[in-house]
């Protein structure tokens, strides 16, 4: 519901949590996405997993992490 076009989250291996919002551009791979968390636009998340409330900016590339509740992945992290 949250998802924009044309954000890429692959269905078949993605859980996406309760009022999470990925907005244009995102890539959503192998992940576990925790409730009422942002993912902003060319935003990529690979075999991850993020806890509730999470933020994720603008270009930030995460690869194989788990990150904790109401964390805040920076801008081009």
């Amino acid at each position: 519901e949250g998802v924009d076009s044309p954000s890429n989250v692959t269905k078949k291996d993605c859980l996406l949590g309760d009022n999470v919002i990925v907005a244009p551009g995102a890539v959503i791979k192998e992940s576990v996405i925790g409730a009422n968390c942002r993912i902003d636009g060319a935003a990529r998340i690979i075999r991850c997993v993020l806890m509730e409330g999470v933020v994720v900016e603008k270009r930030a590339e995460l690869t194989g992490c788990v990150i904790g509740r109401r964390a805040q992945i920076g801008r081009g992290s």
